[in-house]
């Protein structure tokens, strides 16, 4: 799925208000929740907002050059980042997305209200694909979707609790099963 914001707009304070921007240099799990909660509150109506990790912030502005991201602990900050989201009530899940910028990585975590529509409509994909095969794997589903591992399995634990896919059997052999 291609991010819906061009990323260097987005950095350069281009497509959204400075407000609604927050640069972390690294990983910090705390300050992640933090940040996401007062997204996720939404006091001014703004819509949420962004945090984009692998650049540092001095006083509201990126510095440039981005530090970047290690390609090798993405995935595992997308992990720590769905087992933050059900610290919150009711559980959010923004959309992170791994991108490119300045020869970077740089993981940009979108708490925007209306990301909801594009993870419904990512949602509604995936459940065509599991009707399609229903022994679909992830990296399958990841693949055609253009979205890493840890989306499509933060889509199926939503799909799950809703109530409206299971697994049956092991994660190897298994088959999905849509309880519709």
């Amino acid at each position: 799925m291609p991010f819906p914001v061009n990323i260097h707009d987005l950095i350069n304070g281009q497509s959204v208000e400075w407000e609604r921007l927050e640069f972390k240099a690294g990983w910090n799990p705390e300050a992640i929740l933090h940040t996401m909660c007062a997204f996720a509150n939404d006091i001014n109506n703004w819509g949420g907002g962004y945090i984009i990790l692998g650049i540092e912030e001095i006083n509201g502005k990126p510095v440039l050059p981005p530090v970047g991201i290690n390609s090798d602990v993405i995935d595992k900050i997308q992990k720590k980042l769905i087992e933050l989201c059900h610290l919150i009530t009711p559980n959010y899940f923004p959309v992170a997305a791994p991108l490119i910028y300045e020869n970077k990585n740089v993981t940009e975590n979108v708490t925007e209200n209306v990301t909801e529509n594009v993870t419904e409509s990512r949602l509604d994909q995936l459940l065509q694909m599991i009707q399609e095969n229903k022994n679909i794997t992830t990296d399958e589903i990841a693949k055609a979707l253009g979205v890493t591992r840890m989306t499509v399995a933060r889509d199926i634990n939503i799909l799950k609790k809703k109530g409206v896919v299971s697994r049956v059997g092991p994660a190897k052999g298994g088959y999905w099963k849509i309880k519709k």
